[in-house]
């Protein structure tokens, strides 16, 4: 990017939708297809042209797996803002608050191969509302649906399956295999990962009211009260004595992590 984008300038939490030949439209037209809502844009006039600059914050860099240019929920923003503001290209981007990092996609021009695509791919996502989901590896980590989705929590398939043919799964996982076994061994223990955050957010929420008892082992399980984590105001010992913590700090040895990348 050659341009500063300053906060102060930016439109703000912008409400956005696309009808079905993808141009801006309202969120009410009988005619809208997908309807979302931009963080910060920007509207950027160059020599040449002028371009919608789409920037959507997330609180950590853990909560985004995806580049930009492959999120369908930014491109749409970036179509709609273009759309909206008589802008001939866009580009979109992530604010990862955590870290204070960015992550800008390409300027993409609104006449281009690949705004066509994504618009086809937008659309395609946003008019496919009957009949069986189609999962795979953008259910993974970039879809927040994924936990209200039923052929992604509990497929059919999965759902007649007992705990033995899920063992036996587990251990032809041991040896080598190919690699679109691994891929779908891999998004299967993801789909049960979800599955089992759902059903102990819905078991926390019962057992708050109504302790469930295990007679056989003489234990319950039910909501409690403990004290909080003691914690350290590291910005109050640095204001009061600059540079003791950095006496006593030491890293830990490195952790290595298994987690989707970009290839």
């Amino acid at each position: 990017m050659s341009c500063i984008l300053r906060y102060d300038d930016s439109i703000r939490e912008v409400t956005l939708a696309l009808n079905s030949v993808g141009g801006a439209c309202e969120p009410g037209d009988p005619d809208c297809v997908t309807v979302g809502h931009a963080d910060c844009i920007w509207v950027v006039e160059r020599d040449w042209d002028r371009i919608a600059y789409v920037l959507d914050l997330k609180k950590t860099e853990w909560t985004v797996k995806t580049a930009p240019e492959k999120s369908l929920q930014l491109l749409a923003y970036g179509l709609a803002s273009a759309a909206k503001y008589g802008c001939d290209g866009f580009c979109v981007g992530i604010w990862a608050c955590t870290e204070a990092t960015y992550d800008w996609s390409e300027v993409i021009m609104v006449d281009s191969d690949e705004a066509r695509t994504a618009w086809e791919l937008i659309k395609h996502a946003a008019t496919h509302t009957e009949g069986e989901a189609r999962t795979g590896s953008h259910c993974a980590d970039d879809c927040y649906g994924r936990l209200h989705c039923e052929e992604w929590l509990l497929p059919a398939a999965l759902a007649t399956q007992d705990i033995g043919a899920l063992e036996s799964l587990v251990e032809g996982a041991s040896g080598e295999m190919a690699n679109d076994r691994a891929l779908s061994l891999a998004l299967l223990s993801k789909r049960l990962e979800d599955l089992g955050k759902v059903l102990k957010d819905h078991m926390r929420a019962y057992a708050r009211r109504h302790p469930v008892i295990d007679e056989e082992s003489g234990k319950r399980y039910a909501a409690i009260t403990t004290k909080g984590r003691l914690s350290l105001d590291r910005a109050a010992v640095e204001r009061e004595h600059p540079g003791l913590l950095a006496k006593y700090e030491k890293r830990g040895n490195d952790i290595v992590q298994v987690r989707w990348k970009n290839l």
